[in-house]
């Protein structure tokens, strides 16, 4: 798996969005982990870059947090 860097406020979103998650379903939870991991863990190069900067923009359809 390729390294994936999560931007100050990329990794904030992610928290609270497993955060939210984890409040209503251990289940749904993991399976964000798992979707995050599986999604843009494996190839985050097939993402649009934002800007000049490298950064990427991601959306997981399933986990619209």
């Amino acid at each position: 798996m390729p390294d994936v860097f999560l931007g100050e406020e990329a990794e904030v979103d992610y928290q609270q969005g497993l955060g939210w998650y984890a409040e209503r379903s251990a289940t749904a939870a993991d399976g964000l982990e798992a979707a995050f991991g599986r999604l843009i863990g494996e190839a985050p190069d097939r993402f649009p870059e934002c800007d000049e900067s490298g950064f990427r923009y991601a959306t997981l359809e399933r986990y619209p947090f």
